[in-house]
């Protein structure tokens, strides 16, 4: 295992990755005479009392139907009422949804509060908690309203990964397959050869795979934070997966962006980008960590008529990611009318 309580990463100056024991980096990072509060939910409180310590604590709600405007406004007073100002740091203990609730929280409360992350789920640690973004739904569309603000630090400790159900670690897995695909094949090799259940036994090999899903997103955020340009690349398969989460909300995150990569791939062999055979490869990678990779053609219509609404579209076209081969992706704008023909017709793969 890699643990230190030293920072492995920076960005922009501000924000500090670091991989270890949370309780022992907490007490690097937080400031030693001000005020903290702490920002969590019910099943972190739970599973890990120990990191969130005798702070004040506002528990936030479940889910991605907790990522609303009335929920920030609940948070926001509870705020208030606690005396909280802007010499208080915020630490959030938990998953995707708080570390993108209570980064906006954080980012708008008396125009921003110094805060901090302790990501509880896989998926959050490789994906949601790094790289700036924070933000809330708005009428059932994806993070439709946020903000870009790094926070202070980010605490990797895959030791708290071990009272994560079984499909939440799988959610995760196809965040790392995601970054695995846009830039780290020797990630994506050694993926292939290790099963869930093989990596979640003693995490002997999680920390350093964490680190190098984690590095791949970091250094494509150092070159454009605010998702000019090479970030969108980030957003593989996300496209497809919030308009599944929409329309197919029995699928979580991580399932959903398993089925959107597939349709990338998809609509990447009919443009002649990718091959058949490293098609295959994704999938069968995606399958071999118990991940959908195909939706009933029936969703079909609903998918699109979402896409329509995704927060990337500008004017008339959107930009699709769609994988080369594995450890390269494209940024392809097109039309709502060229996505609609090359749209497959089972969604994913078959």
């Amino acid at each position: 295992m890699i643990r230190s309580v030293e920072p492995f990463l920076r960005l922009k100056r501000k924000c500090n990755l670091y991989q270890g024991d949370a309780l022992q980096i907490l007490q690097r990072v937080l400031p030693r005479h001000g005020r903290v509060v702490v920002l969590t939910d019910v099943n972190v409180e739970r599973e890990h009392p120990e990191v969130l310590g005798d702070f004040p604590r506002v528990i936030l709600g479940q889910g991605e139907t907790a990522k609303r405007m009335t929920e920030v406004s609940r948070v926001c007073h509870r705020l208030m009422r606690l005396g909280v100002d802007r010499s208080w740091t915020v630490l959030a203990v938990g998953g995707g949804v708080v570390s993108d609730l209570a980064g906006f929280i954080a980012s708008i409360y008396m125009r921003g509060l110094r805060f901090g992350f302790v990501p509880t789920t896989l998926l959050a640690q490789v994906d949601a908690s790094v790289g700036g973004k924070n933000g809330i739904n708005l009428g059932g569309y994806k993070n439709m309203v946020g903000c870009f603000r790094q926070p202070d630090f980010v605490i990797c400790d895959s030791m708290l990964l071990h009272s994560l159900p079984e499909r939440e670690f799988r959610a995760g897995m196809a965040e790392m397959i995601k970054a695995a695909i846009i830039g780290n094949p020797t990630l994506f090799e050694e993926l292939l050869l290790l099963s869930n259940s093989k990596l979640r036994s003693g995490y002997r090999h999680l920390d350093r795979l964490i680190r190098a899903a984690v590095e791949v997103k970091a250094e494509i955020v150092r070159r454009d934070e605010k998702e000019e340009g090479e970030r969108k690349l980030l957003n593989l398969g996300h496209t497809f997966a919030h308009a599944i989460e929409k329309w197919a909300p029995k699928y979580n995150h991580g399932e959903a962006v398993s089925i959107g990569i597939m349709i990338a791939c998809r609509i990447s062999e009919k443009l002649g980008l990718i091959s058949g055979e490293e098609m295959d490869l994704i999938a069968r990678q995606l399958d071999s960590h118990e991940l959908p990779i195909r939706l009933p053609s029936y969703f079909r219509p609903k998918l699109l008529r979402a896409i329509q609404k995704d927060k990337k579209r500008a004017g008339e076209k959107i930009s699709v990611i769609l994988p080369k081969h594995v450890g390269e992706c494209v940024i392809y704008p097109m039309t709502f009318e060229e996505l609609e023909e090359l749209f497959p017709k089972e969604c994913g793969y078959c």
